[in-house]
């Protein structure tokens, strides 16, 4: 989106043509595969400071399109692109990404869609929403880089997991219930985010 500054955690779009009726996306490359792929690739636990920095890059992006107004209600780990060679991410995927809609209160709007999994409940629910909703799918996937698992699977079927605080900082799993809110109002904007991350040692 053109209202983005450049920013080394964001696929950079190229140009675009059309043959044989279908739509060419040429962009930047983000990495050889994606997050959800390395996740499934994972036989066991990531450890703990492979998940910071991945997170932490991810919030980092995620500031900066924030930062422009605008939402990406589509922040999975199938539209994030990962280097596995140094773990260097790059977030993408702005096809369903919208710009708020301001009035003197607040930031809301009510255009809604998102991914399954990552869904944030008020647009399952359809009330009017902000930029809350990625901070929602953003602890869909913190709770799948620890658990490797979806969250929403875990808690359709009654097992939403707890941080072993013998493997892992027990202020993940209290970033986890933080970011999982169920009120908006009540999850952390990124800029508070970004700092929890960064007192975690």
């Amino acid at each position: 989106m053109k209202s983005l500054k450049k920013n080394d955690k964001i696929v950079k779009y190229h140009d675009y043509y059309k043959e044989n009726g279908y739509l060419n996306i040429i962009m930047e490359y983000g990495g050889d595969m994606n997050l959800d792929k390395f996740i499934k690739n994972q036989k066991s636990g990531i450890e703990e400071k492979i998940i910071k920095e991945i997170f932490l890059q991810i919030c980092n992006g995620l500031r900066v399109i924030h930062e422009a107004k605008i939402i990406h209600r589509d922040l999975t780990p199938a539209n994030i692109f990962i280097n596995t060679n140094n773990y260097s991410i790059k977030i993408g995927d702005f096809g369903i990404s919208t710009k708020l809609e301001t009035n003197k209160n607040s930031a809301y709007t009510k255009n809604r869609r998102g991914a399954e999994y990552y869904i944030a409940p008020e647009l399952e629910t359809g009330n009017s929403f902000n930029n809350k909703v990625d901070i929602f799918s953003l602890g869909c996937i913190l709770y799948e880089l620890f658990f490797l698992r979806k969250y929403k699977y875990d808690k359709l079927y009654g097992d939403v997991r707890k941080i072993d605080i013998d493997l892992y900082n027990k202020n993940w799993q209290n970033l986890i219930d933080l970011l999982l809110k169920t009120e908006s109002s009540e999850r952390p904007d990124i800029e508070k985010v970004i700092q929890l991350i960064s007192d975690i040692k």
